[in-house]
């Protein structure tokens, strides 16, 4: 009588969908050409197995996380100063196997968030071929959040690290590219700009609220509402660029 086929391969499907689900990984930010907020602790985490010790290493430090029963885990490097110089994050876990990005800088990161105001891409802005020849900036570096909009916190996102070229550019928020161009002179360290342009009106969402927008204008570390530079006439209501503060909410 023939073997039965179907139960075996069933099991080996079962058994590859547990070797990917263990994957050692980081979310989506945590990627090539990403920037590292300067002179506060960094939040690095991800997915391993349950119970996994999982190492960090970057700029000379190494530190170590257990992994929780459902397998996330999470730590903090210490503060670190602003570099220009690429650099790689690198995570082992169990059995030497490693997840890894590139040309990682440190400076000072922020957060824009808005409706169309935010939206609106620098291909859409005036004088934009002459804008577009003009952008080569290798220590700025933008991040767009793709993920669709939800009700409540999600542990995935997509989305990318670009450094600012010619070929670039045009994707990137036309607020916070020239927010960005603005202060890369002034502060002489990488610029890292994440946008997240998604039901940012939505009562409840970070920067749509009048209370961090009252909270942000009371600390001095976010513009909003104005953004700095030239362009200080300009008003967008529901605009709100915000530095990013210790770590990301890794919810």
């Amino acid at each position: 009588m023939p073997t039965p086929r179907i139960p075996l391969l069933a099991l080996l499907c079962l058994a590859f969908a547990s070797l990917a689900a263990a994957e050692l990984r980081l979310p989506a930010v945590f990627s090539d050409h990403m920037v590292l907020q300067r002179e506060k602790p960094v939040a690095v985490w991800g997915w391993a197995d349950a119970d996994e010790e999982v190492s960090v290493e970057f700029a000379g430090q190494k530190k170590t996380a257990q992994a929780d029963t459902t397998g996330r885990w999470s730590l903090r490097l210490d503060p670190l100063n602003a570099s220009t110089e690429s650099r790689k994050l690198i995570a082992t876990g169990k059995d030497g196997r490693k997840a890894e990005i590139s040309d990682v800088l440190v400076g000072d990161v922020w957060l824009g968030s808005g409706q169309s105001n935010m939206a609106m891409t620098v291909n859409r802005a005036k004088d934009f071929e002459q804008e577009k020849t003009a952008a080569t900036f290798p220590l700025i570096r933008h991040f767009k959040e793709e993920s669709a909009g939800a009700a409540t916190a999600q542990t995935q996102s997509k989305g990318k690290w670009l450094a600012c070229t010619p070929d670039n550019v045009s994707g990137f928020s036309a607020t916070l590219y020239f927010f960005g161009r603005e202060l890369h002179p002034t502060l002489s360290v990488p610029v890292g700009l994440i946008i997240d342009d998604e039901d940012a009106h939505r009562e409840g969402t970070e920067c749509g609220t009048r209370r961090l927008r009252a909270k942000c204008q009371k600390q001095g570390r976010a513009a909003c509402a104005t953004p700095p530079g030239p362009a200080s006439t300009w008003q967008f209501p529901w605009l709100c660029l915000q530095k990013l503060p210790t770590e990301f909410d890794r919810r």
